[in-house]
């Protein structure tokens, strides 16, 4: 197929924007000829056959276009390729080699062992801050600076503290001397309650308290007569006095002195004798809270004719007490006519032999009976032990014949 310009005429091709006009132009082409000659409107298909013909060649460059453009793409690619394992290859790459050496050069710029690294100066810088840091610190903290702020630290709490704990000082010491004063005050007290009066009335109290019983059960009448003047002027002598039973004896009286403190036995006897004078008493006695204190070595003692000397025990007083007063009332009673012969003054004494040795053999027996008791709460105690033993050492016997068991099995 061959086109021809017709005659001499300009181009026959003319292009206006998007419009190409053909006038003039010769095709020679059987195929185009026979298939324009077969269509019904002939311009129409002359039209679609070159626009399908444009379709065609713009498509034939590009897919030329495209295949340059993979030509150079797969060279670009091949140099790249090249180059990539020039620079990286794990065996001999340029880029791999260098980086190795740059690691190497790094580690050692970092290694804290190598003297001059990086870490190494780092270590250094940061010890001798540390240094320089504590010699600031301890400086501040020194007492011997005396801008310091633990030295103006010190002194205000110096300040805030001394006049505080000066006066709390003041106060204590102000209460040491007040308590030592209440305790020379009780000491005195108690020095002066041994002296005193008071001591005697707490004792008598306890004396009329143990006698009551066996003056009541004789049909005796007692009283306290110690804050009651008696025959003598301004003489309190004898603090409790007995009326004999009546139907017993008119007028027989005995009367009792107690005793809290030691007193010598003629001081005794000069007091008995005031005390029945002045309670006009046939008889008298004198009771004192212990042995140490009265002036005999026995519980009963007759002193003359119609005196006495009792001594209460710590254990049982009231027993020598009651019995003491049996004797002095017998004693008292031989002078009354009625019952003068049944009276045996002989006997009286035996008897009160009798008591003592009676009471000496008590005190024997609550020793050896405290000595028992004792032996006998040490024995229990002994025993319970060796019981806890013995069930500690069956424990220990019983497990052990378990694991035997244990182990045969």
């Amino acid at each position: 197929m061959s086109v021809t310009d017709i005659g001499n005429h300009p181009s026959a091709i003319s292009i206006d924007g998007n419009k190409v006009t053909i006038t003039r132009l010769t095709i020679d082409s059987a195929e185009l000829a026979e298939f324009v000659r077969n269509q019904v409107d002939a311009d129409t298909a002359v039209k679609n056959v070159v626009l399908m013909g444009s379709a065609v060649a713009s498509f034939g460059s590009t897919q030329a276009s495209v295949t340059l453009m993979n030509d150079q793409l797969n060279s670009a690619m091949g140099t790249f390729t090249k180059e990539t394992d020039r620079l990286f290859n794990e065996e001999d790459g340029e880029f791999v080699a260098a980086t190795e050496q740059a690691t190497e050069t790094i580690a050692g710029l970092f290694d804290p062992e190598v003297r001059g690294s990086v870490t190494d100066k780092i270590r250094e810088t940061q010890t001798d801050l540390m240094n320089a840091l504590t010699r600031q610190i301890l400086d501040q903290l020194s007492l011997s600076n005396a801008t310091g702020p633990l030295v103006a630290l010190q002194k205000n709490i110096v300040e805030s503290i001394h006049a505080p704990v000066e006066k709390k000082l003041d106060d204590v010491l102000a209460q040491v001397a007040e308590l030592k004063t209440e305790q020379a005050v009780d000491d005195a007290n108690a020095e002066s309650f041994e002296k005193s009066t008071a001591k005697g009335v707490v004792f008598e109290k306890r004396v009329e308290a143990m006698l009551t019983p066996i003056t009541e059960t004789l049909s005796d009448e007692l009283a306290d007569t110690s804050t009651m003047e008696g025959l003598i002027k301004n003489s309190k002598k004898g603090d409790l006095l007995v009326d004999i039973d009546p139907t017993v004896a008119k007028d027989m009286r005995i009367t009792l002195e107690c005793k809290s403190g030691s007193v010598s036995k003629p001081e005794v006897r000069r007091q008995l004798d005031a005390a029945a004078e002045n309670r006009d008493a046939i008889a008298a006695m004198a009771v004192f809270d212990s042995q140490e204190h009265a002036p005999t070595q026995q519980p009963i003692v007759l002193h003359g004719r119609d005196r006495m000397i009792v001594a209460l025990p710590e254990e049982n007083p009231e027993v020598v007490l009651n019995a003491a007063y049996a004797c002095l009332r017998a004693v008292a009673l031989r002078d009354v006519d009625a019952v003068d012969d049944q009276v045996d003054t002989g006997a009286i004494r035996d008897g009160v032999n009798e008591l003592n040795a009676i009471f000496a053999n008590l005190r024997k027996i609550n020793t050896a009976h405290n000595a028992i008791q004792s032996g006998l709460d040490a024995g229990r105690a002994a025993v319970t032990e060796l019981v806890e033993k013995a069930k500690a050492t069956t424990q220990k016997v019983s497990t052990a014949l378990d694991v035997d068991d244990s182990d045969q099995n």
